[in-house]
């Protein structure tokens, strides 16, 4: 049997639990946790374990045992909590977190089990220990109870575990067969009895529902407690019932009346499994109530479970595999690059039904252009929030205090991106860290507070997501930025005035300001690496940065790496594909309406700069020019002309990656072949522009 697909459903299930875990734990640092806190650490530890034991791995399986005891007494302040205890929980995470990952495909390694050891050890004086002495007399009489299982003449000897699975479990990846194999774990299953009243006829059966109820009776020493967390994990989605040993009838018939059976029927059950004798079946029928009481009592159940029909109404969520989406999204985006071309070849008849009909298929088509992108789609809070811990343990080598605050957490981006921000981003705030911040002594003498802060910041902006980095330290040192490239011969003469000209610098290969190696930063290796992997997305970045008040990194990216709105325009016999949200208007341009010697182009009272795409991408000499167009086009806040000669208006394309050979032309982010098989280059904007603000230096010098 191919466990596969149910493996990575434990590994995204388990990673989901452990960002939350590590999340409540970071914010445990800060301030004393509630019930609720505690409640999610113990549940995630938990499932984790529960999942784990149904799989038999038996590592992960013994380590969160005891951090789930320990997670226990928390819950109920059996023990007080200590700040301590964080580290050595965020410990106790990041070792199970690796457990998860490898327990399933190769052993544990001796050291790491060493490490785990470690681990549990520096829990151990905080676990609850209780002596016999210092229980209650109650305590002691229910324990005799539980553990030693007397019954006398009118009890049931053993646990009776009524468990009806709903019907949608395995819909929510739960096998109720699981739950009992590992109840085995704790004691001996005396009777089971299967029950079938449920079963539909075979010609209504799904084989994707449950319909089968289990009556257990099970012997063991262990608490009611520790078997019912056996079934913590499904018991949302069904109905358990636990009567321990020591139960009298009138509990039993008490339960009759919370079952969907007929209560004869359950006691004919009960007395085969040996949980009733003859003696006890009577006192059981004598205890059993009127049927109108069974409908009140009816009533009561569905009171007692109001999230039953929710569960049964409630939408499942459905995992697939991205590449299939990333498959799904290029086909569409072909039919869409398809029904444009249609619609312009229909356009050309006088059919009116066909021309009716092909708009209608366009339409829908967009339709699920939209709704494919949006499957790809995730909040960027997700990729945000593991950057805490990245701080915390950064503040802790670097000695320093550092705040980290997330803003725009619900912003989406498509997950192809995300996946490729992480190093990036992971640079960036390594820097802000290292060379930004002053020491908490430092910040004191400038008169600001102890602790530095970082701001992670991200929103939309005319098609695009902007992400900015900011920090409130000591800020870029343009002089000494520049006396360094001096000192490399990456430069000559004297610093520009404008010091993002200066800041561009940091982004050379091996660059670095630092005086010292570290195993934070100093190699030169980091701004070159942001830089590459944001070019890479199609996106830019830019640096602004004030002394002894911070800088600001601003990443701006596409919102996808599928399909691009593009406005097609061409320049001799080449086309080229302009992205539609960076696109304000179009003008007809001459010589005579335009400063052609500083390239200016006067719009509605200022000055806008141009470039002429024939001088950038020059055509064949004997082709013959054409009138000739100017796109104004926004660049974040900054305004451009782009002068082409045809336009042909808005067109929705596929973006198909350049080759390894084109892959550093500066100016084209990607490519597209359109409908009737031509070749249009997508126009990378900012880099275009810098391009050509780099070759007027060149001639100009």
């Amino acid at each position: 049997m191919d466990l596969s697909e149910v493996i990575d459903a434990y590994f995204n299930e388990s990673d989901e639990l452990l960002r939350d875990m590590e999340s409540i734990l970071l914010r445990m640092e800060k301030e004393t946790p509630d019930s609720d806190s505690l409640n999610a650490l113990f549940r995630a530890v938990h499932t984790i374990k529960g999942t784990s034991g149904m799989f038999s791995f038996e590592e992960t399986v013994k380590f969160t045992h005891i951090v789930e005891n320990l997670l226990d007494d928390l819950r109920e302040f059996k023990i007080p909590f200590h700040k301590q205890l964080t580290e050595i929980l965020l410990n106790a995470k990041d070792h199970l977190e690796y457990l998860v990952h490898t327990e399933p495909k190769s052993e544990i390694t001796k050291d790491r089990l060493e490490s785990g050891k470690a681990i549990l050890d520096s829990l151990s004086p905080y676990l609850k220990k209780v002596s016999t002495a210092e229980k209650p007399a109650s305590e002691e009489k229910s324990e005799t109870i539980e553990s030693k299982h007397i019954p006398d003449k009118d009890t049931i000897p053993y646990f009776l575990i009524s468990f009806r699975p709903n019907k949608n479990v395995f819909g929510h990846g739960l096998d109720p067969i699981s739950f009992l194999t590992y109840l085995r774990k704790l004691g001996e299953i005396k009777f089971l009895k299967t029950i079938t009243a449920e079963l539909p006829a075979i010609e209504n059966y799904n084989p994707e529902e449950s319909f089968l109820g289990f009556e257990i009776s099970f012997q063991s020493e262990s608490s009611l407690e520790k078997i019912q967390k056996v079934f913590e994990f499904i018991e949302s989605d069904s109905f358990l019932h636990i009567l321990p040993p020591g139960a009298n009838t009138e509990d039993i018939s008490y339960l009759a009346g919370q079952l969907p059976e007929e209560e004869i029927f359950l006691g004919n059950v009960w007395k085969e499994m040996g949980i009733l004798n003859e003696e006890t079946l009577v006192s059981y029928l004598n205890h059993l109530k009127p049927e109108s009481q069974n409908d009140s009592q009816t009533k009561k159940e569905q009171e007692i479970l109001p999230n039953q029909k929710e569960i049964q109404t409630q939408g499942t969520i459905l995992k697939v595999d991205s590449k299939r989406v990333d498959l799904l999204i290029n086909r569409v985006g072909e039919l869409v690059v398809s029904a444009a071309n249609l619609n312009q070849l229909v356009s050309n008849t006088d059919d009116s039904n066909l021309q009716e009909s092909s708009f209608l298929v366009s339409r829908l088509l967009n339709e699920v252009r939209e709704i494919s992108l949006k499957l790809r789609m995730i909040q960027i809070g997700d990729i945000f929030q593991k950057y805490q811990r990245n701080v915390r343990d950064l503040g802790k080598e670097l000695k320093k205090e550092i705040n980290l605050h997330i803003v725009g957490k619900e912003t989406e981006l498509d997950r192809n991106i995300v996946d490729k921000l992480g190093d990036p981003l992971v640079h960036i705030i390594r820097n802000a860290c290292d060379h930004g911040l002053e020491t908490p002594e430092e910040r004191i003498g400038q008169g600001k507070e102890r602790a530095g802060n970082i701001w992670l910041n991200a929103y939309h902006d005319t098609g695009s997501v902007v992400i900015e980095i900011k920090d409130d330290g000591k800020g870029i040192q343009s002089d000494i930025v520049w006396k360094k490239a001096l000192e490399k011969k990456l430069v000559t003469g004297n610093k520009p005035d404008n010091n993002e000209e200066v800041y561009k610098l940091l982004f050379h290969p091996g660059f670095s300001t630092a005086t010292s190696i570290t195993n934070v930063s100093g190699r030169g290796v980091g701004l070159d690496v942001v830089q590459k992997g944001i070019e890479a997305l199609r996106g830019t970045i830019h640096i602004q940065s004030s002394p002894n008040k911070g800088s600001v990194f601003t990443i701006r990216l596409p919102l996808t790496l599928a399909i691009i709105e593009g406005f097609l325009v061409s320049v001799g016999s080449s086309l080229y594909i302009i992205p539609m949200e960076m696109v304000l208007e179009c003008l007809d341009f001459t010589e005579e309406n335009s400063d052609t010697k500083n390239n200016y182009f006067p719009l509605r009272g200022s000055l806008i700069p141009y470039i002429k795409m024939r001088d950038i991408f020059p055509q064949n000499a004997d082709y013959e020019k054409k009138r000739e167009n100017i796109v104004i086009v926004r660049m974040g806040e900054n305004k451009a002309g782009l002068v082409v000669e045809q336009l042909f208006g808005e067109f929705q394309t596929v973006i198909k990656p350049m080759g390894n050979v084109f892959h550093n032309v500066k100016g084209v982010s990607g490519s597209s072949i359109l409908a009737d098989g031509k070749v249009a280059l997508i126009l990378d904007l900012p880099s275009l522009f810098e391009r050509t603000v780099y070759l007027e230096k060149i001639r100009a010098f």
